[in-house]
Parts: structure tokens; C-alpha cells; sequence
């Protein structure tokens, strides 16, 4: 079912013909970056790590699909159910892209894409899936093969872990370009060489269980040894720093990876700030069945992760491996700071 509930662009074209007293309500901020035109339900504006992902992410998917960037419009919206759509977390329709913060890269993906055409669901939300930069793992669900969800003809009928998992060992074992052949409408035996039965059991059997998130990817900044601090920049106007993954409306986020020398439990303290949030990143391609969780630290691949919040109350002990860890720090222009420190120290 379709939202009744009134799109922001309703609310733009009321206010343009609003008296110069101005309108009773207030109107959606209006923002423009490189590559986007943004009506946002937020009262905070973009912060400029906001702005550069959508960019990045609209550059990246553009090249990738072999396309030239270009200008488009995003709706972004403060809860679901978004309007005009038949999904609650949003959709691309009429040439605008309408969503919450969470499904942005998501409904990006399928605004760049929008030019090439899809055949059906298992194709179009594979690819905007694989593209948006999450973690990609299998299915948990038993009853979904790649027979089944071929023949899914909506969003809702669709199971989302499959086809962007399915999209990512398609385009990483044959390419990008024979994936989108598929995409178009061409058969998979004339472009894989397999009928489709054949070529989900080769999936089952040789897909690795699950592909790193883009942001665990990036490099660590430091090397965490005994004792380690690590300041974590939260002024709106760094780049890096965003409003759209906060704890909650006003608040920002700043992430860095950082690497742990020497496994073991450490004390976490923060100087400034809201919370930290603590992420153990996986390889970059897992072969193995879905890892435990240790500590308390959820990883990489956790859709449900256990108190995934470490508030700035005082000390928190943790267990830690000898890996790359993610650590989003948790700000808000309330406690007029800048910056927020993050002081590591081992115990054992």
C-alpha cells in the first residue's frame, strides 16, 4: 500500500507561493551538492560528510555502471513510511529519489541505474544492494533460492539479502558488464551459460558467505598498542563528519578504523561526546559461516547487533581481537564541541 502522506515536494511548490509574511509551517530545507538537488524533513542541514557521500556514492555507482554522473533529486525524509511508495523506506519514482537516511545509498543506486532498465526485481535491488557499500551476506532464510525470488514481482516479495548477495558474487566472479546484460533482460544461459536452476546451485555451492562493508575497508588511521587516544573531529563542517547517522535528529557521527596490536580486554573512556560505537571488521571476503561474537563487540556482518552503544558514563571494558576495529563517535552541537576523545588502554 502506497503512503498518503504528503511528499516534501508538496510542501516546496506550497511555499513558493506562500505571502512575503512567510508560511504557518515549516518549510523543508532545500540543499544542492555536486551532484543532487536535496528537500530534506530534517531541521539540521547536511553536514559535510553527508554531502560528500552522496556525491562519492553517485560518482562511484556512475562509473562503476560505466555511466557519466549526473544531477538528481533526492526526498529524504526523518522516519518511514515514505510517500509514494510502496516500500516504507523509500523508493526511485518519477525521477526522484524518496527515502529515509538508512536506504539514501540504496535508493542512489537505483537513480543511477535508472537509464539502463531492469527485468526484474532479483536484478534492479540486487544491484542497488551490492552498490550501496553495506556488508553483503547470504540469505538466512531457507525457502529463498535464486528459482524463487526470479519470480518475485515486487519489493515486498523479494528477499533483499539474497539478490545483493547474488549480485555481488555475480559481479566479482564475471564481471560488471555481463551482469548487467542479465540486468537488461538477456537470459542468464546466454550470458553465463547456464540456465537459471544451474546457475543458482553453482551459487549455493561457490558463493563465499558474505563481502566486507566499504567502510571497513578503508585503512586504519593508528595502531592501537597498550594505551592509545584518538580524537574524533564532530564540527558539522568537517568533512567526515555526518548528521544522517546520528543517535538521534541533531546529533552527528565521525567514524575512523583502527587497528588492535594485541588481542585481549581493554577500557574505553570517552573525553566529550554522546556515545561510541564499536564494529569489528571481517576480510574482505568471508569464506566461512557467519562469526561469533565476542565481547560484547558486534562485527561487521551483525544485522541485530547487542547493545551496540557505549554511552560517555565512564569506563567500559571490551574484548577486543588482534584485527581492524570501526569506531563511530556520537556528537550533538548541544555540548558545543568540537571534538570528542577516545582513550584505549589494556587490561589483560
Amino acid at each position: 500500500m502506497v503512503s498518503v502522506r504528503p511528499s516534501l515536494i508538496g510542501f516546496v511548490l506550497a511555499a513558493s507561493s506562500c505571502p512575503s509574511s512567510g508560511c504557518s509551517e515549516r518549510q523543508p530545507a532545500v540543499e544542492k551538492t555536486k551532484y543532487s538537488r536535496v528537500i530534506s524533513e530534517f531541521e539540521q542541514p547536511l553536514c559535510q560528510g553527508d554531502r560528500s557521500l552522496i556525491d562519492e556514492r553517485i560518482e562511484r555507482t556512475a562509473e562503476r555502471l560505466g555511466l557519466q554522473p549526473e544531477i538528481i533529486e533526492i526526498e529524504l525524509y526523518t522516519s518511514p513510511p515514505v510517500p509514494g511508495c510502496s516500500s516504507p523506506f523509500g523508493c526511485y519514482s518519477g525521477g526522484v529519489a524518496r527515502t529515509i537516511a538508512s536506504s539514501l545509498e540504496h535508493e542512489i543506486v537505483h537513480a543511477i541505474a535508472a537509464p539502463i532498465g531492469a527485468n526484474r526485481k532479483l536484478w534492479s535491488e540486487g544491484l542497488a544492494e551490492a552498490l550501496s557499500g553495506g556488508f553483503i551476506r547470504r540469505s538466512w532464510r531457507r525457502d529463498s533460492t535464486v528459482s524463487t525470488e526470479w519470480e518475485a514481482k515486487t519489493s515486498g516479495e523479494l528477499d533483499y539479502l539474497l539478490a545483493g548477495h547474488l549480485a555481488q558474487w555475480l559481479i566479482a566472479s564475471r564481471g560488471m558488464e555481463a551482469f548487467l546484460r542479465a540486468y537488461r533482460g538477456e537470459s542468464t544461459e546466454d550470458v553465463y551459460g547456464l540456465p537459471l536452476e544451474a546457475l543458482g546451485e553453482e551459487y549455493e555451492r561457490e558463493a563465499p558467505w558474505g563481502y566486507s562493508s566499504e567502510g571497513c575497508l578503508e585503512e586504519a588511521v593508528s595502531l592501537v598498542t597498550d594505551e592509545h587516544e584518538e580524537t574524533f573531529e564532530i564540527d558539522c563542517a568537517t568533512n567526515g563528519v555526518r548528521h544522517l547517522v546520528g543517535l538521534y535528529p541533531g546529533s552527528v557521527a565521525s567514524s575512523k578504523n583502527l587497528g588492535i596490536e594485541r588481542a585481549g580486554r581493554y577500557e574505553l573512556r570517552l573525553e566529550g561526546g554522546l556515545a561510541v560505537q564499536v564494529l569489528r571488521c571481517l576480510d574482505p571476503v568471508v569464506s566461512t559461516e557467519e562469526p561469533d561474537l565476542e565481547g560484547g563487540v558486534y562485527h561487521d556482518a551483525d544485522l541485530s547487533p547487542p547493545n551496540p552503544y557505549l554511552f560517555a558514563d565512564g569506563a567500559h571494558e571490551l574484548e577486543l581481537d588482534a584485527s581492524v576495529h570501526r569506531f563511530t563517535v556520537y556528537g550533538t552541537d548541544e555540548l558545543d564541541e568540537d571534538s570528542v576523545r577516545l582513550i584505549l588502554r589494556r587490561l589483560k
